[in-house]
């Protein structure tokens, strides 16, 4: 008996311990949590995101309020909204269908997006496209006053438009272009 119990006292330690290693696995964040989010909102339930529509002959982006699950990163869940309703009957947009999110990392105000390779299509659809499908990401990062700036990848690489270049530390709202103008 005395030999038994040290041995099975060591198979429970085993157990446990695995057990441990295998939950801070599962539970460590995934590739679209936020790395550091300190005046993010946890509560939200509802997102607004944008959509292209003509009006007066020109393109104008039309907000729109969604529902998104509760829990988790609103950020993340606002882009997602953002993304899948692309493809949704009765909503257009300027940002490619079957574009995912890969990741949302967010580190000195500075956003990083990382979309899939369905983005790249961008490059086909023109000026025009291009610009409305950088503002509406603009719009869905600019309701979380942490982020500033941010930085579009696609599978890691900076994305970069035939018009207008990388889309590198461009500001999400339009007082923060023209702070970084006028230094």
């Amino acid at each position: 008996m005395r030999r038994v119990l040290p041995v099975v006292l060591l198979i429970v330690l085993a157990f446990a311990g695995l057990g441990v290693y295998f939950a801070r696995k599962l539970a460590s964040p995934s590739a679209q949590q936020v790395d550091s989010a300190p005046v993010r909102q946890t509560g939200r339930d509802r997102a607004d995101i944008t959509t292209p529509v003509v009006e007066d002959n020109e393109f104008k982006l039309k907000k729109q309020s969604v529902n998104i699950s509760p829990g988790g990163d609103p950020a993340v869940k606002t882009l997602e909204a953002l993304l899948k309703a692309g493809g949704t009957k009765g909503f257009e947009s300027a940002i490619p269908a079957g574009t995912g999110l890969l990741s949302l990392k967010v580190k000195g105000g500075r956003a990083v997006v990382d979309l899939t390779d369905d983005f790249n299509l961008l490059n086909k659809k023109g000026d025009t496209m291009q610009s409305l499908a950088q503002q509406q990401i603009r719009a869905a990062l600019a309701q979380f006053p942490d982020i500033k700036k941010m930085r579009v990848t696609v599978d890691g690489k900076l994305f970069e438009d035939g018009h207008s270049g990388p889309w590198d530390d461009i500001p999400v709202r339009d007082e923060d272009a023209s702070a970084g103008e006028s230094r």
